[in-house]
């Protein structure tokens, strides 16, 4: 049957993808579950190419990607941690982290608790409450990123950027939106 690497990828975005370094035919043809093509002209076939090359001829890139995925999560501080926080986040969060493909923020989110508790609290008592229960229940400052919303002054100044262009029926189709919340301006 042909050489090894007689037949190689040409361009992975076209109909015609498939090039025989052989007779020089241009085709188009999935590879097979073994990752082989077999040239249609000659008969020359490649078992050259890795998986991932082979995926990203089918259009399956993001399966095998190297890229890491991005996590970004926190909790309110405005209360005391509770069974709920644990099961509903801080689990998963443990669980993110162990993946080699995942870079993971985890932070506490204070400024949401500005406007989302009607008590009056000690935010930075609470707030170490929450770094001290993310630790305490395994995640890892190696693996992770655990740090306070408000200590990063782009967080608030990109707030309101967002605010000035986002309109309210916009808001409206956002399932966490209370407009009952909302300053009414007469």
């Amino acid at each position: 049957m042909g050489s090894v690497k007689s037949v190689r990828l040409y361009d992975s975005r076209s109909m015609i993808n498939w090039l025989c370094g052989k007779c020089g035919f241009k085709f188009g043809e999935n590879a097979d579950e073994n990752g082989v093509v077999t040239c249609s002209q000659c008969g020359t076939t490649n078992n050259s190419y890795s998986k991932y090359q082979i995926l990203v001829h089918r259009g399956e890139q993001k399966k095998m990607s190297k890229k890491p995925k991005r996590i970004l999560s926190g909790i309110r501080p405005t209360g005391k941690i509770h069974l709920g926080n644990y099961i509903g986040a801080i689990k998963q969060f443990k669980e993110l982290q162990e993946d080699k493909n995942n870079e993971c923020f985890f932070f506490v989110a204070d400024l949401h608790a500005l406007t989302t508790s009607n008590e009056p609290f000690d935010i930075d008592d609470k707030s170490i409450d929450v770094v001290r229960t993310y630790l305490a229940c395994g995640i890892d400052e190696e693996k992770s990123l655990i740090y306070r919303q408000s200590d990063i002054p782009a967080i608030p100044y990109l707030a309101t950027l967002l605010g000035m262009i986002t309109s309210e029926s916009l808001l409206r189709r956002c399932t966490t939106f209370e407009p009952e919340s909302c300053v009414k301006i007469s």
